[in-house]
This record gives structure tokens, sequence and C-alpha cells, in this order.
């Protein structure tokens, strides 16, 4: 398998404060002045001895976001013993939409941390939510760069998705790196293919339309030539993460320019989205995602999979490894603030100075933006077993589908 770092993308986000979460705040958590030990103007205390971290699980979830769930909760039984002077507790939210499962967090006088939205561009649905009441949110899998930066795509991100930055800063980080460095990765792999063209469609979501004009430019950067029409385009990238919009496109495009390679980002790592793919378009089609190469996965990560099989019955899905490296990293932060884990704000400071911090992934590192130092892609390609490793692109463009 290909695995290849890239930059980072950074920028301090502001914000607005949201009123009515505010109020529920107040009638719900002790607030007082600023501690020494984080940024925030307030800090929320929880009162008495427990401490809640929440998990958001899909409605509708597929097997591999099960599997995060599941390392989640794994990670937590096998280190939560580790925090000294509260009683930790986990709590799954699975309700029909994932705003809810924030609000449910966020209506829990004890809650410390939430475990966020899996699918690239979803958390926009939860980090507002969670920032107005000074809630840490991690999100093992979400790479969306609008989250933590501008672009040009969307206008006045990130500012739009954290309703009380004003009050409480950032309170939302990731484990993953963000669509930024995607966008770079895909750019130096099409280049290395001696990949000539490449169109670029969207699904129109904040998160495909940033992705988009990343990929636009890092492509005219490695001298991709960006095509007017798939018609002749050698390889052909949809942007988003909507699973079906996803697969009409990729379905057309297969009969349209039979010849042409097939990119889809990490925001289509699902099922969903393969399962709808006409046999043509699963033989040309390449996705980007998050993770490491089997030559580089640590002695730590082994050990998760080994104890992943033996607990649950099967292997873990590629994006598994995220969820427990998140738990890793919540647990540590609440650890290190020691007799002040009961308040949120020293919490989501204490996380965003995690440096060199060792998980399954190896060492990570927290920037202020919440953004992690993990910056490794790996390609998958559709496979007999669903979305499996692919060793790169120039097999899928020769139209064998597969990767010896």
């Amino acid at each position: 398998m290909l695995e290849v770092l890239t930059g980072r993308w950074r920028q301090r986000a502001r914000g607005l404060t949201l009123i009515a979460l505010v109020s529920l705040l107040l009638a719900g958590c002790g607030v007082t002045g600023s501690s020494s030990s984080s940024s925030s103007s307030q800090t929320v205390k929880i009162t008495g001895n427990t401490l809640r971290i929440y998990l958001s699980k899909p409605a509708g979830a597929d097997a591999a976001q099960l599997d995060v769930i599941d390392a989640e909760q794994l990670a937590f039984q096998q280190i939560s013993g580790g925090v000294k002077g509260f009683q930790l507790k986990l709590d799954v939210a699975a309700l029909p939409k994932l705003s809810a499962n924030a609000r449910k967090a966020i209506q829990d006088k004890t809650a410390v941390a939430y475990l966020g939205d899996l699918v690239p561009g979803s958390s926009e649905q939860s980090v507002g939510i969670t920032n107005a009441v000074d809630l840490l949110q991690v999100s093992p899998t979400d790479t969306a760069l609008e989250l933590g930066a501008s672009t040009p795509a969307i206008s006045d991100t990130p500012d739009k998705y954290f309703e009380s930055l004003s009050t409480y800063h950032r309170t939302f980080a990731r484990i993953v790196p963000t669509s930024a460095e995607e966008a770079f990765f895909i750019a130096a792999q099409l280049h290395s293919a001696s990949v000539s063209s490449l169109y670029i469609s969207s699904d129109g979501s904040n998160y495909g339309e940033a992705l988009a004009h990343a990929l636009r430019g890092d492509a005219r950067s490695h001298s991709v030539t960006i095509a007017s029409a798939e018609a002749g385009a050698s390889a052909i990238f949809y942007s988003g993460n909507d699973a079906a919009k996803a697969a009409r496109f990729m379905n057309a495009a297969a009969s349209a320019a039979p010849s042409a390679l097939l990119l889809a980002p990490s925001g289509l790592d699902q099922a969903a989205f393969v399962g709808a793919l006409s046999a043509t378009a699963k033989a040309h089609l390449r996705i980007s995602t998050p993770g490491l190469a089997a030559s580089s996965t640590t002695a730590a990560g082994k050990t998760f999979g080994q104890d992943f099989q033996s607990r649950y019955g099967h292997a873990p899905a590629g994006q598994a490894i995220f969820g427990y490296a998140a738990m890793q990293a919540v647990l540590a932060a609440i650890k290190n603030a020691g007799t002040d884990a009961d308040s949120r704000a020293t919490v989501v400071s204490d996380f965003l100075k995690l440096h060199e911090f060792q998980t399954v992934l190896g060492p990570i590192s927290i920037d202020t933006d919440g953004n992690s130092s993990f910056n490794s892609f790996l390609w998958s390609r559709v496979g007999g077993s669903g979305i499996e490793p692919a060793s790169g692109l120039k097999l899928a463009m020769t139209g064998s589908g597969g990767s010896k």
C-alpha cells in the first residue's frame, strides 16, 4: 500500500455566542471565571465526582462505522482505570439525528467529552452544539478542512460552525488529518501516476466544495490539468459525502468515460456508496483514506487489532484504529487535568496541549486548532469483501480493477 506524508494547513478560528444553549448551560452546570489552565474566558464546572464520556452512533451506521464505535468502547474498557479521583462512565448516543446525539450529551451535567461524528463533513451538525457549552468534541475520522481553516469555497469558515468561540474558543478536535492534506496526497499521487488531466465534480456540500477547491489548486501545482468535461479526462474525482449522489455520478461517469480512473475521498468510504456502484465503476475506483500501511503499523496498533478480533470476533475495519486512538487521547486529557478534570475548559485545554502522545497510531500531537499531527493517507479499492487496501493508482488505470 502507498503511504504519503503531507503538510499541515492551520488557521485560528473565532466565533459567535449561541444564547439559547448558553442559557441551558447556566441552568445545568456552574459557570465561573477563567481558569489558569484554560484559554476560555468562562469555565463550565461539573458538579460531583462522575464524569461521563459520550459516543455518537449515527443512525444506519455501516459495519466499518460500528467498528469505530466498538474500538472507542474497547479503549475505554482497557485504559479508563488510569484516571484517578473521578468515576468515569460511558454512554452511547444513538438517536435519529447527529444533532440530537450532541444535544443529549450537553443536557447531561456530568458530560466531560463527546467522541463525535464519523463521516467527513458530518461534524458540522454538532460542533456548534457542543461548543456552546464548552464541551470537548473529538472526531476520530472527520477530515473536513473547513472545520479548522478558512477556505474560499465556503464563506465565513470556520467561524460559522462555532457559535460560542468568543466565550469558549475552540472545543473541537480530530485524530485524522484534514481534507486539505488529502487533496495534496491525491494530487501528488496523480502526478506520480502520470495522470495528465482531472475532472472534478462535487455534491455541493460544504465538505465537498472545500475539498474540490483544494484539489483543483493542488492538481495544478502538480502539473495536472483540470478538465472541463468528463469525456477525455484521464481521471474523474467526485468530492462529497452523499453516498447516493456519488454512486449515481460514478455510474454515469464509468459509462461516459470507460477508460478513466475514478477517484473518491474518505467521505465516501461508506458501504452504502460501494453497494450502489456498477461493476464497471467498482473496477476503476480508488478511495483515499487516512491510515497506515501494514509495514508502518505500530506494535500497539497490532495489539489493538488482536484485542479487537478477540473481543468482537472479526478483524477491525481500517477506520476503527482511529476510534481507539481518539479515546486514548480523550482519556489522556482527562488524566492530565488531574483534580481539575471537572472543568470542561481545562479538559479542552489539556487535549489541545497533547504533544507526542503515544497512541495505537504512533505519537500524535494536537495543535491549537484541534488538528492532529497524524498525516498519512492510503488508497483503497472495491474488492470481494468490500473496501480493502490497494497498492496505488496505476493498476486501476489499466481497467483490471484489482491490486495484486
